[in-house]
């Protein structure tokens, strides 16, 4: 039972840091930033930073808070978002662990109901299949 929990831990522990590193990847390329800038930031190789980002190394506290001082993020809302997975939504509808829907404006419309619930919607649609 106590190895069951550790390996829900460590997938639970391997998401967050995978989401930690889509998000670090994600606003370096907004600030249009090279994994090199990054690095002499945080002291470390660009080699270290493709490894954050790819979550096969775990970023320490310190790292993370220079990192999110530099791009001007409010690091408690990120590790939030992190923990509600907010930074990798394909590989969790890959997973089946969120669905998606894409719906037209004249879907919208033209439904009796006009409803603009995502579940509504994805009910639907699976029903219409």
């Amino acid at each position: 039972m106590e190895a069951k929990k550790n390996m829900k831990n460590n997938t639970k522990e391997l998401l967050y840091f995978k989401n930690i590193g889509c998000f670090m990847k994600q606003t370096r390329m907004e600030h249009k930033k090279t994994q090199s800038f990054v690095g002499n930031i945080l002291g470390c190789t660009f080699q270290q930073i493709q490894k954050y980002e790819k979550a096969s190394n775990y970023i320490g506290k310190w790292k993370f808070i220079l990192f999110c001082q530099k791009f001007n993020c409010d690091m408690g809302l990120v590790i939030s978002q992190c923990l509600d997975n907010m930074y990798l939504p394909e590989q969790l509808i890959e997973e089946g662990k969120i669905q998606v829907t894409t719906v037209s404006h004249d879907e919208i419309v033209n439904d009796p109901n006009i409803n603009l619930s995502p579940k509504y919607w994805i009910d639907k649609k699976n029903n219409d299949k």
